[in-house]
């Protein structure tokens, strides 16, 4: 007994054992792969394959939970071992809805090809139990560099698998850096959370310019990060990565507090500048983060408005209306940023409590070149007056679209061409030295309207 009782307890360890470094070699993480050791790249003296790719069965999660774990496992088995048969292809690893491999290709041409053929082979009817499964197949791919791991390639290839699946042909590859820099800012997370924390960030101020009175009326508030390796990082990719990681409610309310004091800084030097701060949409919908905003601005020694883009309040119709309403009550001025890119409905626009709408500067930048944005951005306008609220064009860049708002009665621009946005020592000068764009003649623009005065 006390011998069956020592091979037992072998067994246990051995089993054990091999389970630990199993899971610390990569053919079984937790990621929840199902068998094939290949724990990353081959070693360079071997290395044949110059292309790294991702195949992900689409939806396969849900799947997963209908037919079981056993069964699942054995379809990615099935779908690993269609790769294998390929000579010039090597499995990396094997997850629970994705199969991380390597091939060889003569060039671009050669590996599309090669994908194609491979799609379709997996693509065929997998019988487990008797029950056929036909999976939808997206393959991301990206060529080997010099120096780059497992993991880096890999992570390219899963960034490029997310844009195979919004294609028609489910088959992406990752052009040189179009998704390095993408996994690159994901790297950078904790020296975003660090700079937030220790306070590392700064904030910039567009001026937004009256074209009434030609005085600056507010200020929209933007966050900038000078990385201590990488430099100036741009806002598109540290914000969107604080959304992509749920960091985007720090980054927001370090924003508010930040913009709440320096505007108490300029009401020191008698400087009265309402500062509009941009709400994510992905916060919209959240009541409590909403109910931290209010509170916050009601502190504030002066007026705080917040800028919500169409796209993002559209992504919850039901609770971003709700929370903005709320904020709209607090009597928290709600501007509607970014207007044309999404697709609102009149009666969403009307249903919404704003009281200003930016047109969506890839609108204003064309407007004295193209012959559609001038009808879009006048009737963007007179949409706007008819709901009551403001307009603002952002985008100005030069003289005559500055000319051209003014005559379709645009309350307020933004752009370079009235400033660029400004560290508040250089907003307090620009504040202090009232400076203004100087305008030209509009009898051009006016031809072209057919708005020219008649003589009488």
């Amino acid at each position: 007994m006390s011998a069956l009782i020592v091979v037992s307890l072998l067994i246990t360890v051995a089993v054990a054992a091999t389970l630990i470094w199993g899971w610390r070699d990569g053919w079984l993480t937790p990621r929840g792969l199902v068998g094939h050791d290949a724990p990353g790249i081959p070693a360079p003296s071997r290395r044949t394959h110059n292309y790294a790719a991702v195949a992900e069965v689409m939806k396969f999660a849900a799947v997963r939970r209908r037919i079981g774990y056993r069964a699942a496992n054995e379809i990615m088995r099935a779908l690993a071992d269609r790769i294998a048969a390929d000579p010039r292809m090597e499995i990396g690893r094997v997850g629970r809805t994705s199969i991380e491999f390597f091939y060889r290709a003569d060039d671009p041409a050669d590996a599309m090809a090669t994908m194609q053929a491979l799609r379709g082979a997996l693509q065929q009817a997998v019988t487990v139990d008797a029950m056929p499964f036909a999976p939808e197949i997206a393959i991301g791919s990206n060529r080997i560099a010099a120096g780059e791991t497992g993991d880096e390639l890999f992570e390219i290839s899963a960034l490029a698998v997310e844009d195979a699946q919004r294609k028609a042909e489910r088959i992406s590859f990752a052009r040189a850096g179009e998704f390095g820099a993408t996994a690159a800012s994901a790297r950078m997370l904790p020296d975003l959370i660090e700079a937030i924390h220790e306070d590392r960030l700064e904030l910039h101020y567009m001026p937004k310019l009256s074209l009434a009175d030609e005085t600056v009326t507010a200020a929209e508030a933007l966050c900038r990060w000078t990385h201590p390796r990488h430099g100036n990082v741009p806002p598109m990719t540290f914000v969107g990565l604080a959304e992509e990681t749920g960091l985007i409610d720090e980054l927001t309310i370090w924003t508010l507090d930040r913009a709440i004091a320096d505007q108490h800084r300029l009401l020191e030097q008698d400087l009265v500048l309402p500062i509009d701060v941009n709400l994510s949409g992905r916060l919209v919908s959240d009541a409590a983060f909403c109910d931290l905003v209010i509170a916050r601005i009601g502190d504030a020694s002066g007026k705080i408005g917040l800028e919500i883009t169409e796209t993002a309040v559209i992504e919850d119709t039901d609770a971003a209306l709700t929370n903005l309403r709320r904020i709209a009550d607090a009597g928290i001025h709600l501007a509607i940023d970014d207007f044309g890119s999404g697709l609102s409905s009149l009666s969403y626009l009307r249903d919404l409590p704003a009281h200003e709408l930016k047109i969506d500067q890839a609108f204003v930048r064309s407007l004295t070149t193209s012959h559609r944005d001038p009808l879009l951005v006048r009737s963007a306008i007179e949409i706007a007056r008819a709901l009551e609220m403001e307009v603002t064009a952002e985008g100005v860049e030069d003289e005559l679209a500055l000319s051209l708002l003014t005559i379709m009665r645009c309350d307020h621009v933004q752009g370079y061409h009235i400033s660029q946005p400004l560290p508040l020592p250089q907003l307090v000068e620009y504040l202090k030295s009232g400076s203004k764009p100087v305008k030209n003649e509009l009898t051009e623009l006016q031809n072209r309207l057919g708005t020219r005065p008649v003589a009488n």
